[in-house]
């Protein structure tokens, strides 16, 4: 996974100029990248659970612009990687029921102390979105996406919780149960040039329905589009 999240930069930070050999220019023209810096806001967390002040997030993209019939219009469908990260207090167990728990990890470990306790997702997207492109830079968008996770984990550093000794424990530990494949959301962008305000509303919850907390991110952050993405789009 790391590579492919080091490709993907790679084509984005060089605004796909190492394609162009490959794509002829009207094509390459039509690409617009850029990478989504967001924090993530979780709602409907269980009782007693509290998330960090800040929850990073990151979503690197690729999009294709079709003009519509306004030359000021456009639909993007693309390709994209996020990340969502949850800082909090809980700790996930699974019940005799095979189902996934979400408890206040002092309420089940009271004399346990720690320093990073973070729940990460990553998924692979499927953008839809709509942009209108003035001539003066501003820029706005409305989509859709649906992704699909590619992976989870939970990572660990604190007192040891699980043998009972006085030496620090540090883990990671993925492929969490339960969480559900698929997820799809709304996505709104509004900006000028190369800046823009960037924001995603999840409409399905991160476990499947029934076997988990029924919990789910908002993204609220801004979107960097590398100055050749831009630039091509208005000469």
């Amino acid at each position: 996974m790391k590579k492919l999240l080091f490709l993907l930069i790679i084509i984005i930070f060089t605004g796909g100029t190492g394609y162009t050999q490959i794509i002829n220019e009207a094509t390459s023209k039509k690409l617009t990248t850029g990478i989504d810096i967001y924090t993530n806001i979780w709602l409907d967390l269980p009782d007693g659970i509290k998330q960090g002040a800040v929850n990073p997030g990151l979503s690197f993209f690729m999009l294709y612009d079709f003009q519509l019939g306004d030359k000021n219009l456009f639909f993007s469908p693309g390709l994209a990687i996020s990340t969502h990260n949850l800082h909090h207090n809980g700790l996930f167990v699974v019940d005799t029921n095979n189902n996934t728990q979400f408890p206040v990890f002092k309420d089940v470990y009271p004399d346990i102390n720690y320093n990073t306790n973070r729940f990460s997702l990553t998924y692979v997207d499927i953008p839809l979105e709509f942009w209108f492109n003035s001539k003066s830079g501003v820029r706005f968008a409305a989509g859709f996406k649906v992704g699909f996770l590619l992976q989870s984990s939970i990572k660990y550093s604190g007192d040891d919780y699980l043998y009972g000794t006085d030496d620090n424990l540090k883990f990671k530990l993925y492929k969490i149960k339960n969480i559900d494949p698929y997820r799809y959301g709304l996505i709104l962008r509004g900006g000028w040039k190369w800046l823009h305000l960037y924001g995603y509303y999840s409409l399905s919850n991160v476990f499947v329905k029934g076997t988990g907390p029924e919990m789910f991110p908002i993204s609220v952050g801004a979107t960097i589009r590398p100055l050749k993405s831009w630039q091509k789009k208005n000469k």
